[in-house]
């Protein structure tokens, strides 16, 4: 029996609880969509449900844990009453099935209702959650809430404020209830859905007409006749579409917009990118393929754990102990944490300790706490300098670690900037000069009746040839610079960039990076130019039309693909300069800094400040087209 159950048989509510005023829910959304239209819509939009689907699995996942805290001091507790209420929630539900409806709630409207049912003893036996369509809040002029009320149909549930816990996101417009990411996607929703539902009724024609049929007059007679013999030659799946003949004078005009003109493709994939855009979600962790390496992919899984499935838990974890904890007697010192889904912070816990330790800045018994190993007393309460024994050593030095001032950064970070720039100039004026080639030669080729206009092998070649001298001389220069911030070499000794040769794994990775670039552009350009031809043949155009056609292609070319190429390839070989300079000056660890202009956007946001190993590093930047965000040495 729920909770909702016994209520009913206690109390039945016949007409409106005398209340200061009830704030409805419904009054707060557009009346097209309400509460439960945007519930509704998790079964009815894909990407909608794909998106939330993946968070709530994400979030149920999570192991959770009870522990004491004493004198600053963790200790974890295996059996309570806590334990067994959040493992068995409810007779109907295991505790998988109760989170993820849970967020499945907050992701569609931004609040979730948990209803405690109470034991004899007076202490939480069950919990079940409550639909927030039928949940109104009753504000208290004193209290802020005074109570609960649940409606199923006419028939209204009175509930104490004390056995309910209102789960929410912040919403500006009304402080009693939540506001979801689904409400801000309300036009995207609805455009999806009903893209859908077009796409799906064009294959079901009932007698809607792609043209109007005009007479000058019919009589009842005639219309009657004339609708029976519609309605059996046209109406249905398998007359979809077919040529109407019809007899006397009549006119046709064509009405209808066929699906090509609607470009419905351009549209679902714009609905779905606004859709996982809201929610923060990376394309790999959805299986999208598109633009996705295995670097980025790596990063979209630490993204999804770190900056969706951890703030989620954190949230939940401060409602849990601040409002569920204290129902049960004697748990002014209990703690619920989640376990850690972040999987790179368990070896990144690892190799911070080793850090730590070797440089002398983490305490032995500080860096056996992080990697969840007992302390050793007071014998491990020291800071070891390199090459010096610890133990019965109470009076070494302190090898402290190395702040980076925010100053310093802005500093690093705008000379970081100003060297790709003046590389990335040299690149744009490049390109530009091996595209206006490439367009001569595609408009010869066009009138010699040649059908392939861009060699492949050759435009490797070009491209190789221009990027190669540019690249490699940036890719000193930051290598350089990586190490001199490390380890500054005497001004006697110092090198021209140009003058140090690369060692093999950066010499390797140059070639590589230089290479793939190289088939990407000429592949791009081909595929741009087929497709351009492709509808100037569709067309019936002429060789003086079509090259005009070849022009616009090689335009786009000098005023957007050659920009976007040199930003790419320069600030990536500054990313990876900066990376093989740290290896030289035996670095272990890079913290990813954010751009600091109006070209930051919200997925370098979220890593700003994160720390990686060198390894894990290289293939991240750049993040997006246009970014400059960077790396600096974690010392």
């Amino acid at each position: 029996m729920s909770i909702f159950d016994r209520f009913r048989k206690k109390s039945i509510v016949t007409k409106e609880p005398a209340v200061p005023y009830l704030f409805n829910y419904g009054q707060a959304v557009p009346p097209d969509r309400d509460t439960r239209g945007y519930i509704n819509a998790f079964g009815e939009v894909g990407w909608l449900f794909a998106v939330i689907s993946k968070i709530a699995q994400g979030v149920a996942d999570a192991d959770w844990g009870l522990y004491t805290f004493n004198k600053g001091e963790y200790k974890e507790v295996d059996n309570h009453p806590i334990l067994d209420v959040l493992e068995f929630v409810n007779p109907f539900q295991t505790r998988q099935e109760f989170i993820e409806l849970h967020e499945i709630y907050m992701g569609l409207v931004g609040e979730c209702f948990w209803v405690i049912n109470k034991n004899k003893g007076g202490l939480p036996g069950e919990i079940w959650i409550a639909s927030p369509d039928r949940m109104s809040v009753v504000p208290s002029k004193k209290d802020f809430i005074a109570g609960y009320v649940y409606q199923v149909g006419s028939e209204k549930i009175p509930l104490d404020k004390e056995i309910v816990i209102h789960h929410k996101l912040p919403n500006p417009a009304n402080p009693y209830r939540g506001l979801g990411p689904v409400q801000a996607l309300a036009i995207d929703l609805d455009s999806e859905y009903y893209a859908g539902k077009w796409n799906r009724n064009w294959f079901y024609n009932s007698a809607k007409p792609d043209g109007i049929l005009s007479f000058e007059q019919l009589s009842d007679e005639q219309y009657q006749r004339l609708k029976q013999q519609w309605n059996e030659k046209y109406r249905g799946t398998a007359n979809a579409h077919k040529m109407a003949l019809v007899e006397g004078a009549a006119k046709y005009q064509q009405i209808s917009i066929s699906a090509k003109d609607m470009d419905f493709h351009a549209l679902r994939l714009l609905n779905r990118d606004n859709i996982l855009g809201v929610f923060g979600m990376p394309l790999s962790v959805m299986g999208i393929t598109e633009n996705v390496n295995r670097a980025n992919a790596e990063a979209g899984d630490y993204t999804f754990a770190r900056w969706i499935v951890t703030p989620r838990l954190k949230r939940l974890q401060g409602k849990l102990n601040e409002q569920f904890i204290p129902m049960f007697p004697n748990s002014h010192n209990l703690i619920l944490m989640p376990d850690d889904v972040v999987p790179e912070s368990i070896e990144e816990n690892r190799m911070l300790a080793e850090s730590g330790i070797k440089t002398g800045y983490m305490k032995i018994n500080e860096a056996r706490e992080l990697v969840g190993l007992e302390s050793l007393g007071d014998e491990g309460d020291v800071l070891v300098t390199p090459n010096q024994n610890p133990f019965g050593s109470m009076g070494l030095s302190v090898k402290k670690k190395r702040e980076l001032s925010l100053e310093w950064k802005e500093t690093y970070w705008r000379g970081y900037v100003t060297r790709a720039e003046t590389y990335e100039k040299r690149m744009i004026e490049a390109l530009k000069g091996m595209f206006d080639h490439q367009e001569s030669q595609a408009i010869q080729r066009l009138e010699n009746g040649s059908k392939t206009l861009i060699d492949q092998f050759e435009a490797k070649i070009a491209y190789t040839k221009l990027a190669t001298p540019i690249l490699t001389d940036l890719f000193k220069l930051s290598i350089d610079n990586g190490r001199e911030l490390i380890k500054p070499k005497p001004v006697h000794t110092e090198a021209a960039p140009e003058d140090e040769p690369l060692n093999d794994s950066a010499r390797k990775w140059l070639l590589t990076r230089i290479g793939w670039a190289a088939e990407q552009v000429g592949e791009e350009t081909a595929r741009k130019l087929a497709a351009a031809l492709a509808v100037g043949y569709g067309e019936g155009e002429s060789i003086p039309d079509l090259a005009k056609r070849i022009r616009e292609v090689f335009v786009d070319c000098d005023r957007r693909r050659s920009i976007l190429i040199a930003r790419t390839e320069t600030l990536s070989a500054s990313a990876q300069g900066a990376i093989e300079g740290y290896k030289e000056a035996d670095l272990e660890k890079a913290e990813f800094m954010a751009s600091m202009d109006e070209r930051l956007c919200e997925d370098c946001e979220a890593m700003d400040n994160e720390t990686f190993t060198l390894d894990d590093c290289q293939g991240i930047l750049p993040l997006h087209p246009s970014c400059r965000c960077c790396w600096l040495p974690v010392v």
